[in-house]
């Protein structure tokens, strides 16, 4: 196999469109160089998983459109790509707002497939419930502390929490039971 004149330039290409789960379902991200030989474009890719290809499958925090960056890379032929996707980092993807494009995905952790590890290996956790972020639920922040609460968590709380609850929809602020308690007590 020939290095092409291109191979050391890093094409912004993003690859093919998210298979079945029963299909071959790994997802291609940047293609990093192009070679030629026989005839035949190969590039070097960077492989994304879906949470359910990786071990301990998909959490309840995994959102809709999650995927694993991985540290596996492959050399394909071009005519393997069927298609193209972007992957963003967590807080861009927040960025596009609510109707990211259907080709839209994002991508905190790296997965070492080798190694069945990933990285970050731990997150910061929120709510009663200490799960990590899911942007596809959605969340209140605590007008008082700052820390942030599923509704649907404060509704499944004491009656205290779910006043609270009902107390932020009618004033646009929300302040959590710990909060509320303490500016009752007057600490």
């Amino acid at each position: 196999m020939r290095l092409s004149r291109r191979a050391h330039a890093v094409a912004r290409a993003r690859s093919h469109k998210a298979p079945a789960a029963s299909t071959h379902a790994r997802l291609r991200r940047s293609i990093d160089a192009i070679f030629t030989g026989n005839g035949e474009s190969r590039v070097k890719v960077t492989w994304f998983y879906r949470p359910e290809e990786a071990v301990g499958g998909r959490k309840a925090f995994h959102g809709a459109r999650e995927l694993f960056r991985s540290d596996h890379t492959d050399v394909v032929g071009v005519a393997s790509i069927l298609g193209r996707c972007r992957v963003h980092g967590l807080r861009d993807f927040l960025a596009l707002g609510s109707k990211p494009e259907e080709r839209e995905f994002f991508a905190r952790f790296v997965y070492h497939a080798a190694k069945q590890t990933f990285e970050p290996r731990k997150v910061p956790v929120f709510c009663l419930c200490d799960m990590p972020y899911n942007p596809d639920m959605a969340m209140l922040e605590c007008s008082a502390c700052g820390q942030w609460y599923h509704p649907e968590c404060l509704l499944q709380a004491r009656a205290a929490r779910r006043e609270a609850l009902q107390a932020a929809r009618a004033s646009g602020r929300f302040t959590c039971h710990a909060c509320a308690g303490a500016g009752a007590n007057g600490s």
